[in-house]
């Protein structure tokens, strides 16, 4: 359970929760989940849209721009 008070919203805070489904879980050195499908993320961090960012390693294909 992650909980932290947030300054924008005064005496709120928020609550997420992060379950591991995998008896280990490895980070890189940023951080990031190596294997992402083994957790499930729920509460505040779920409406940020965590999951939907790309991948660390993700390029732009040549040629493209935006």
């Amino acid at each position: 359970m992650i909980n932290y008070k947030h300054p924008q919203n005064g005496s709120n805070y928020h609550t997420s929760f992060i379950t591991f489904l995998d008896n280990f879980t490895y980070f890189d050195s940023n951080g990031v989940i190596f294997t992402p499908l083994k957790t499930i993320v729920e509460g505040y961090w779920q409406t940020l849209r965590m999951g939907d960012q790309l991948p660390v390693d993700y390029e732009l294909p040549s040629g493209r721009t935006r």
